[in-house]
C-alpha cells in the first residue's frame, strides 16, 4: 500500500507538468530547401549562388543570392545535399560536393579547409546519384553553405 500511494503521490506531482508542457508553444519553423535547375562545371572558392529553385524558405534564414544558411537560434540542424545527374552515355562527369560551416578559424579560402567541412559526397562515372544526411551543432548566427569542389568533365568520342 506504500508503494501505491508513492506511485499516487509521483503521478500528482507529474500531471501540472505535463499540462504545461502541453500549453506551451512550440519553437519558431526554421527550415529551406532548395535546388539548381542547371549544371554548373566550374569549381567555386565560395558558396554555390546559383539556386533558381526554391522550394521552400521557412523563417527566410536562406538567402538565394549568397547561397548562405545563416542559423537564428543556437542548437541542432539536420542538414543534407543529394546530387543526381542525367547525362549522355558518350560524357562522364565526376563531382565533389561539401557542406561547410562558418565561421572556422583555421580557413581562409572555405573550399581549403577540412576544419570546416560538415558533409561531403563524391559522384563518379559509376554513378548517377548520392545524397548524406547529417546532424550540425550550430550557434546563432553560424553559416552553412555549399561548396564545389571538384568537377571533371569528360566527353568520348567513337
Amino acid at each position: 500500500e506504500a508503494k501505491l500511494d508513492n506511485v499516487f503521490d509521483q503521478m500528482t506531482s507529474i500531471l501540472p507538468k505535463i499540462a504545461q508542457l502541453e500549453t506551451e508553444k512550440p519553437g519558431p519553423t526554421i527550415g529551406f530547401s532548395a535546388s539548381l535547375y542547371r549544371t554548373f562545371f566550374t569549381n567555386t572558392i565560395t558558396a554555390l549562388n546559383n539556386f533558381t529553385n526554391i522550394i521552400c524558405n521557412n523563417g527566410n534564414h536562406f538567402n538565394p543570392t549568397s547561397g548562405e544558411f545563416i542559423a537564428p537560434l543556437d542548437g541542432l540542424y539536420a542538414t543534407s545535399i543529394s546530387i543526381s545527374i542525367s547525362i549522355q552515355r558518350l560524357v562522364t562527369l565526376e563531382m565533389y560536393l561539401t557542406i561547410k560551416k562558418q565561421p572556422c578559424m583555421s580557413c581562409i579560402h572555405p573550399n581549403q579547409c577540412d576544419e570546416c567541412t560538415v558533409a561531403e559526397i563524391f559522384i563518379s562515372k559509376e554513378e548517377r546519384s548520392c545524397c548524406a544526411f547529417v546532424v550540425v551543432n550550430m550557434k546563432a548566427g553560424d553559416k552553412l553553405s555549399v561548396i564545389c569542389k571538384k568537377i571533371l568533365l569528360q566527353h568520348f568520342i567513337l
